[in-house]
């Protein structure tokens, strides 16, 4: 028997929320619900504020197009220098001789910009413009480089907006950024899901392939990739997956599967002998060129089937 058709939404929503929560992205399913109580009232926690900095800001730079020429006056909008940061590092760092000399720097019309993830400061000279980056090495020596990158500087706008007097342009841009990395992740979850021809029943996992084949119970019926965008096969939780090379398992080998040719995939009949004794089962099929082929029994595609399918005869 047939599967109903599924709520699609449903497991998109979950399947998003999935790709949120692996640890090369988000590491966290709530991202979207959690940045909304960012925009609103801020870090709640020195955890939520290790996140910004270590996960948050560095999907962040990928948004930030200020040109490195335009720094200079982007900190000056967006960040605050030691003229009123607290002198204590809230992410645990300080910066002994800096600190010492700042009245210095302020005499000369030099601004520090501390950052979170280090002790090294982003000092920009005001005549001419020009901007370098200090690192506090010891008590009594800095040492300069001239480069500065987009998370040096996103880093500083963090440090200023965790600062009790901080920029509040700092949380603006920065959740702005933020926003944008989300629903670029959001976006290319939601084409994936699209793709793909199955969906578990939780919608965490999605199976893509380039070609479907379907027994109905009278015979098989061949699809394009594109006949399950707007319904799915259920994704077995036994999926067996076989290559041209190791299929002996189902007690018939493959040599007939061929990598496509000008029209797609070329089947002969010995390979559409695979359903045994009447079990129900899906197999994915890895070819030795690359392409998957989904073959899977009448339990779990959606009735009624898609429009589109080849009958094999």
């Amino acid at each position: 028997m047939a599967r109903s058709q599924l709520d699609l939404d449903t497991l998109k929503g979950a399947f998003v929320r999935q790709r949120y929560a692996e640890s090369n992205v988000f590491g966290r399913a709530d991202i979207e619900a959690w940045l909304d109580q960012q925009v609103v009232s801020g870090p709640a926690t020195d955890e939520d504020w290790l996140y910004w900095r270590d996960t948050i800001v560095p999907h962040c730079t990928e948004f930030f197009t200020v040109p490195p020429s335009e720094y200079s006056g982007f900190l000056a909008t967006h960040a605050t220098s030691f003229r009123s940061i607290p002198s204590v590092n809230t992410f645990g760092f300080d910066y002994p001789l800096v600190l010492r000399n700042h009245v210095t720097f302020l005499r000369l019309g030099i601004r520090a910009y501390p950052m979170c993830r280090t002790s090294a400061l982003i000092i920009v000279l005001s005549n001419p413009p020009s901007s370098k980056i200090v690192s506090c090495t010891g008590p009594d020596q800095l040492k300069y480089s001239d480069t500065v990158t987009a998370q040096d500087v996103l880093d500083a706008v963090l440090k200023s907006w965790r600062a009790t007097n901080g920029n509040p342009l700092s949380k603006q841009i920065l959740c702005e950024l933020a926003n944008q990395a989300v629903a670029q992740a959001r976006s290319a979850a939601e084409a994936d899901f699209d793709s793909a021809v199955a969906v578990s029943a939780d919608g965490t996992e999605i199976i893509c392939a380039d070609l479907v084949m379907v027994w109905t119970g009278n015979g098989w019926v061949r699809y394009k990739p594109e006949a399950f965008r707007e319904s799915k096969i259920v994704l077995d939780a036994c999926l067996r997956e076989a290559t041209t090379l190791d299929c002996g398992q189902f007690r018939t080998q493959l040599p007939h599967f061929t990598a496509p040719n000008g029209n797609g995939f070329v089947f002969t009949r010995d390979v559409l002998h695979l359903r045994i004794n009447r079990i129900v089962w899906q197999i994915l099929i890895k070819t030795t060129d690359g392409k998957k082929v989904l073959l899977t029994t009448s339990e779990f595609y959606p009735d009624p089937l898609p429009e589109g399918g080849i009958p094999i005869t």
